[in-house]
């Protein structure tokens, strides 16, 4: 019964640890069903966060596209122009034939204005080439001794042509549209002489639903897809010199590598200076020819040399202390002339010592005179005006010398001006009016100098600030002689 009763409680005791550790268990398993489905919401949380990137990267990829294509056109082919490697040079044969394209079908309209006759010596003609075909065209130069443009044949140094006068002009002969200047487009435009030649050469049809308006032409790599400038290569449209068939990429090829060239024309010589510094190794010299050698390149190797070869006599010491005493003795004699040089060079560049006069506006609160600016603009455009300009507007006197602003408009009204250009690109002139500034006395410097015996009289905005400059003697005048005469006698202006 004893060993029954052990038996009972052992069991009794078992069975109540297994009833304990079930809630354990079931606990533990609820935890773990939870636990995983925890876990895959949070798997799907990331495949759904990992797909809407994925699509929005998609998404924002094909916006970048079309973002790009918009502002850019149509994606060009990469062509494979033979002087893009490394160490190739530009195929001038092809360059010469590029300018006559250039020169007989986008001349017309288009400038290149940074590019001179010289520049294709050497490159794509020969000196006597390039002279004769300069001389062919017109330039406007001057002006002259007596201040006047004038015509004369072009030379090397000319730049090419301009097909228009100014912007407005050109606008007006391409209904509305301005040709740019075509001395830097390879550099200037995305992807450079493959846009150039895919815009020369891609001009089609529009395609199904694609309405361009008249005066325009369809080109899918021009930004937009509408473009002013009709197609201008056509099979035949140029007959090369050299005999090369000018067929419509043939021309698009060889104007393209002609631009390219005008906007980098310094490429062979850059690889050039990278190849021959690539191909450059250090020969070190002799052992018998390595101290002369570091001598003449290095400053304390050649100092030391020196002091060795000078070792030789015992009186260093008095050396230097002699050369310390005439390095001093040099110094005192240089700082006195330099004090006597400079005393001279100011009483020459400034003139006469001007006395200080009690000028009403000098002082620190003190402002100018009204009245007296009025009398001084009569006087200046009386006795001065004729003959030096100034940078003063009709709008700055109102309020300063005329109290009224009508007085200032009719005075402006008794001149006229040249303006333009107009729409149509031409000079015109009209009244003067109030945002203008004061009239000047010649059209250049030139003319100025003629019409006063070599002598350039200075405009006067700023001559109390900064002076310039020989018949008359005036000690206030820097050297004494002045080519201005006197102009203030009295009664020569009645206010």
């Amino acid at each position: 019964m004893a060993g029954g009763g052990l038996i009972h409680q052992l069991l009794r005791r078992k069975l109540q640890s297994h009833s304990a550790a079930l809630p354990t268990l079931s606990f533990l398993s609820s935890k773990k069903v939870q636990d995983d489905a925890g876990s895959f919401g949070a798997k799907s949380f990331r495949a759904f966060a990992l797909l809407g990137a994925g699509v929005s990267g998609f998404l924002g990829f094909a916006t970048i596209a079309s973002a790009d294509e918009a502002e850019h056109g149509l994606e060009c082919p990469s062509y494979p122009w033979p002087h893009s490697g490394i160490l190739s040079s530009y195929d001038h044969a092809s360059i010469r034939r590029g300018h006559q394209v250039y020169q007989q079908v986008c001349a017309s309209c288009h400038s290149m204005s940074l590019i001179s006759y010289r520049d294709l010596v050497g490159v794509a003609y020969t000196e006597e080439e390039t002279k004769a075909m300069a001389a062919e065209i017109e330039v406007t130069d001057g002006p002259n001794d007596e201040g006047e443009m004038f015509t004369r044949p072009g030379k090397l140094s000319d730049r090419f042509p301009q097909p228009y006068a100014n912007e407005a002009a050109a606008r007006f002969a391409n209904g509305g549209a301005y040709p740019p200047d075509l001395s830097l487009i390879t550099k200037a435009r995305h992807n450079g002489q493959n846009y150039v030649f895919a815009l020369l050469t891609g001009y089609r049809d529009p395609p199904a639903g694609v309405s361009i308006r008249e005066g325009l032409h369809y080109n899918p790599y021009f930004p937009g897809g509408a473009i002013a400038m009709p197609k201008m290569l056509n099979d035949g449209a140029v007959e090369y010199e050299d005999g090369t068939p000018a067929t419509e990429a043939q021309m698009g090829k060889d104007v393209t590598t002609f631009l390219a060239w005008a906007a980098e024309p310094e490429m062979e010589e850059r690889k050039l200076i990278y190849s021959l510094e690539n191909g450059w190794r250090r020969i070190d010299p002799p052992a018998s020819e390595a101290e002369t050698s570091v001598s003449l390149c290095c400053p304390s190797k050649f100092i030391f040399l020196l002091f060795k070869e000078c070792s030789r006599c015992c009186c260093c010491f008095c050396c230097v202390k002699s050369l310390r005493a005439f390095t001093l003795l040099g110094a005192g004699v240089s700082g006195f002339l330099g004090f006597a040089t400079i005393a001279y060079a100011d009483d020459a560049e400034h003139g006469f010592k001007c006395p200080s006069y009690p000028w009403p506006h000098s002082g620190i609160l003190s402002s100018y005179d009204p009245a007296s600016n009025r009398r001084g603009q009569q006087v200046f455009q009386q006795a001065c005006a004729s003959c030096h300009t100034s940078l003063a507007s009709y709008p700055d006197l109102v309020g300063v010398a005329y109290t009224k602003e009508e007085e200032t408009k009719a005075m402006a009204a008794e001149i006229e001006v040249t303006n333009g250009p107009n729409n149509e690109g031409e000079m015109f002139t009209r009244p003067c009016k109030l945002g203008d500034r004061f009239p000047r006395s010649y059209a250049n410097e030139a003319a100025a100098r003629f019409a006063n015996g070599g002598a350039y009289p200075p405009d006067l905005s700023l001559i109390t600030k900064i002076r310039e400059g020989l018949q008359h003697y005036n000690p206030y005048f820097p050297g004494g002689a002045i080519a201005m005469p006197k102009m203030l006698k009295d009664g020569a202006i009645e206010y």
